[in-house]
């Protein structure tokens, strides 16, 4: 069995590098996003909230996210007044 290493940074830091190791974990602080090498692993997070009166989706979807950073893959979903909703995917 091969040794794995583990290393950790933000994602800046990981998009910087040149080479990712296929032997290595790395952990985004900043996102908390977990890769072994340049393989995501992991769930989407799918985070909804209802849309505000007149509310624009950026808006609404800020306000949603709470400060949260999205990763790729996250789903944002806003219930509308109508009882429609809209749904944003992060790629």
């Amino acid at each position: 069995m091969a040794k794995v290493l583990f290393k950790f940074g933000t994602r800046a830091d990981y998009n910087a590098l040149t080479t990712k190791q296929s032997n290595a974990l790395y952990f985004l602080t900043d996102t908390g996003e977990l890769y072994r090498g340049e393989v995501p692993f992991g769930q989407s997070k799918v985070y909804s909230g209802t849309r505000l009166a007149n509310e624009l989706d950026n808006v609404a979807i800020l306000r949603i996210l709470d400060s949260t950073i999205p990763v790729v893959g996250d789903i944002v979903v806003i219930q509308n007044a109508n009882n429609s909703s809209d749904a944003f995917v992060y790629s």
